[in-house]
């Protein structure tokens, strides 16, 4: 059994990833991060990424996690 079928499948993913966004979006020290991203996109692609990593379907059409962020300049601290 896969850690996807462990945490409950496509509905699991899904509900963890949509309250996830919705934590980010209402916290001012991170949500102007997303002022100009299409969230439905944005939203799907890390169900997929998530879905992906954890053994489930791979559907994943995004970028590699270092140049999706890159512009972010994200550093170790």
């Amino acid at each position: 059994m896969t850690l996807f079928e462990r945490l409950g499948g496509q509905g699991a993913v899904d509900a963890v990833v949509e309250k996830f966004y919705e934590f980010m979006l209402s916290d001012p020290s991170v949500n102007s991060f997303f002022t100009q991203s299409d969230m439905t996109k944005q939203i799907q692609r890390q169900k997929d990424f998530i879905t992906l990593v954890t053994g489930g379907p791979n559907n994943y059409g995004g970028t590699d996690m270092k140049t999706a962020h890159a512009k972010f300049k994200i550093g170790q601290n």
